[in-house]
């Protein structure tokens, strides 16, 4: 049987990591060693015999596809980098540890407080010079959740607090990997 000869499709409307046409497993680090993550599958024609065997290898190539990489509910391993719940004075700033984010794609995190204030994530190159790239304003009493993408080898949160000393005060922050 030649697989080019028939068309191979992923549907993505079924349940994770299986197609009617393929089984795909995203679960082994490439052979390469190179931090990336392989794919294996295993091409089946309609009457559900596999295509290629040890007998009669093959290669699948998939063009112009997309390739959903799992959420957190899927099992994507996020790791909490900081959690705060010291108050904070008036006009007050808390400032994260350096967050080295060179192989992470998000961070994520809730923050509330009884008091309004600001939220920043910001990013670096070399730990030392920051840009702010997210900011929002937080409303007292108001939980907010937020989500960032990780731009730089090196990722902070920072929260400046309002005109009014907090009583209450939480954030959390996790990463997800690439």
């Amino acid at each position: 049987m030649i697989l080019h000869e028939r068309m191979i499709s992923m549907k993505y409307n079924q349940p994770a990591n299986y197609t009617d046409d393929l089984k795909a497993v995203v679960t082994k680090p490439s052979p390469r060693g190179d931090g990336n993550w392989v794919m294996e599958v295993e091409p089946k024609d309609e009457n559900g015999n596999q295509l290629f065997t040890g007998d009669n290898p093959g290669s699948v190539s998939i063009e112009d596809a997309m390739i959903v990489i799992p959420t957190d509910a899927q099992g994507v391993k996020r790791t909490k980098q900081l959690e705060t719940v010291t108050n904070l004075a008036a006009n007050a700033t808390y400032t994260g540890v350096t967050i080295d984010t060179s192989a992470e794609r998000r961070i994520v995190g809730i923050v509330s407080a009884n008091q309004a204030g600001t939220l920043y994530v910001e990013s670096s190159t070399n730990g030392s010079t920051w840009y702010s790239i997210f900011k929002q304003n937080i409303a007292a009493n108001t939980p907010f959740g937020f989500d960032v993408p990780c731009y730089t080898e090196y990722t902070r949160i920072k929260y400046t607090n309002g005109n009014t000393a907090q009583t209450a005060f939480r954030l959390a922050a996790y990463t997800l990997p690439i």
